[in-house]
């Protein structure tokens, strides 16, 4: 550091001094005050990329090629611009999901989930697209939807996500405004560099099938109930394509079930991704970061991310709605096989592309009366949660599980014991409520019967009780 010899320096040199230092202290809190935005903006622009939003450059390439002058530019006027689709009150983006290096058929995509945001309602709207689902190609030829990032690349190096874009939007009839691809190593890391994540199980299965890196099978297998997935868990759960379920109801071999558990993956990732604890966390951001830049290709500019981020936080969790397009008997396709080689496909039923087109353009119209149906249709049983553990807020927080899907609890407390082991459904409403049964079932597994024990029978005296739900030791 220079000295300065005070007894020998006039007033010019001293105010000379005091400029040098200002400017110093200047210098310092600057780069200070950049280094935590940097820290701010990476991270929201994680948080985006991450759950899917999409541009028509690598997103972190976009970020690394431009000056930090332009970010701060596109940061202060993002308020002042609109994205894609914002005009008309809806945006779409399309998510694709595949192999990647060293899988069989590394450029298929075996997701495709178009995500929908309504500005009007502030609603979210997820739609699984089947992979085998047969759509018309801009050059008149019919192909597996899941083929067209592969068939872009082919024609154009880096074209595979401009090309399924186009491609799909012609066929179902809305504009795609941005999209996102991923590979599943990809996915793996960004899972693992979040911490895992937390994913609710509705049935225990196995799957004896499970492909490996090596082109052979393994057996996988996973248990119904709260559990924290770490990247190769929630691959492998998210993947899965012939499970046998064997605790619960329904199946898991079909391409519905693996839709439904991809949706649950997404939303566990977001809701990592945007909390507080990632958002503050350097490493955690330069990890993100780093995997973002190599395994993710996305059509999103850096303000837009910024954008959506801001939207994103402001969702109701009661207001995002997964939707699946298949061939069940009350739904829009078909399956059948392909006259060129067999191969089993998808097609609109009758052929008719318009009831895809009519169903992607009238999404949120049809949620809500689907939503009126379900309120009309409602059972109203009385339930009681109670606390039998010594888990600080665990009787609200299932309570609160519960009434996302329409319940309604009459009270919630400790039970007059904390020392239940597993969890128990009292049912004392003689089956009258069928699907308020199913709906508890569904979100918390436990034990039926109808047998109230001698501690719990003060509850009947306070009046008409249709559930009791002793929570256990067995629940997180």
């Amino acid at each position: 550091m220079k000295k300065y010899n005070t007894n020998l320096i006039d007033k010019n040199d001293l105010s000379s001094v005091r400029r040098e230092y200002k400017k110093s202290r200047f210098v310092f809190i600057i780069k200070n005050v950049l280094f935590l935005f940097l820290i701010g903006f990476l991270s929201t622009i994680l948080a985006l990329s991450v759950i899917a939003s999409s541009s028509k450059s690598n997103l972190a390439k976009t970020i690394q090629k431009n000056s930090l002058i332009k970010q701060i530019s596109s940061l202060i006027s993002s308020d002042f611009r609109k994205l894609k689709g914002e005009l008309e009150m809806r945006t779409n983006v399309l998510i694709l999901g595949m192999g990647g290096e060293g899988h069989d058929g590394p450029l298929l995509t075996d997701t495709i989930i178009l995500l929908s945001y309504n500005y009007s309602n502030n609603e979210i709207f997820m739609t699984s697209i089947p992979r085998d689902l047969i759509v018309k190609t801009e050059n008149g030829m019919y192909k597996k939807i899941n083929h067209l990032y592969s068939i872009g690349e082919a024609n154009k190096k880096d074209g595979g996500l401009e090309y399924t874009k186009t491609n799909i939007e012609s066929n179902i009839g809305i504009p795609i405004h941005y999209a996102v691809s991923v590979d599943f190593y990809g996915f793996k890391e960004i899972v693992d560099a979040l911490g895992g994540v937390d994913v609710n199980i509705d049935n225990s299965f196995i799957d004896y099938q499970y492909p490996t890196k090596n082109h052979k099978v393994q057996t996988i297998q996973f248990t119904k109930g709260l559990h924290h997935l770490s990247g190769e868990e929630a691959l492998q759960y998210s993947r899965s394509r012939h499970g046998i379920v064997i605790d619960g109801e329904g199946f898991e071999g079909s391409d519905y079930a693996r839709s439904q558990r991809q949706m649950k993956i997404i939303n566990s990732v977001k809701d990592r991704v945007l909390s507080f604890s990632t958002i503050t966390n350097p490493t955690k951001i330069s990890k993100l970061f780093k995997i973002l830049n190599e395994y993710i290709e996305t059509d999103v500019e850096s303000w837009e991310a910024i954008r959506f981020v801001d939207i994103l936080k402001q969702i109701d969790k009661t207001k995002i709605y997964n939707k699946i397009i298949n061939d069940a008997p009350d739904n829009l396709l078909v399956s059948t096989t392909s006259t060129y080689d067999g191969a089993w496909i998808l097609i609109p039923k009758n052929g008719n592309y318009g009831i895809v087109q009519d169903f992607f353009n009238n999404l949120f119209e049809n949620q809500r009366t689907q939503n009126n149906t379900q309120q009309n249709n409602q059972e109203n049983a009385i339930i009681y949660v109670l606390n039998g553990t010594k888990q600080t807020g665990l009787a609200n927080k299932k309570a609160g599980i519960l009434e996302m899907q329409g319940l309604k609890i009459a009270k919630v407390e400790n039970a007059p014991t904390q020392n239940s082991t597993s969890t128990i459904i009292y049912d004392l409403s003689e089956n009258k409520f069928p699907q308020t049964l199913k709906k508890i079932q569904e979100k918390i597994s436990g034990i039926r019967t109808n047998t109230l024990p001698e501690n719990l029978k003060d509850y009947l005296i306070e009046g008409n009780l249709d559930f009791i739900i002793l929570l256990g030791n067995d629940q997180k």
